[in-house]
C-alpha cells in the first residue's frame, strides 16, 4: 500500500509521513521485523506479512 494511503486509512492515529513510509516499505519488501520504539502507531496499524516490531518481540 502506498504510504499517503496508509496515513488517509489510519487518519485518527495522526501518522506521520516517515512512519507511512516505514509501513509501506515493510509491506513492499516482505520484511520479517521492524525495528521501531514507537510502539504507539506501529502496533495500532495492520500491517501486510505481520513483521514482528523490535525490541517488543523479541
Amino acid at each position: 500500500m502506498h504510504a499517503q494511503q496508509i496515513r488517509v486509512r489510519h487518519k485518527s492515529l495522526q501518522i506521520g509521513f516517515v512512519d507511512s513510509m516505514v509501513i509501506a516499505a515493510a509491506e513492499r519488501l516482505k520484511a520479517e521485523a521492524i525495528a521501531t520504539l514507537d510502539l504507539r502507531h506501529f502496533s495500532a496499524v495492520s500491517i501486510k506479512g505481520n513483521p514482528r516490531l523490535l525490541p517488543r518481540d523479541l
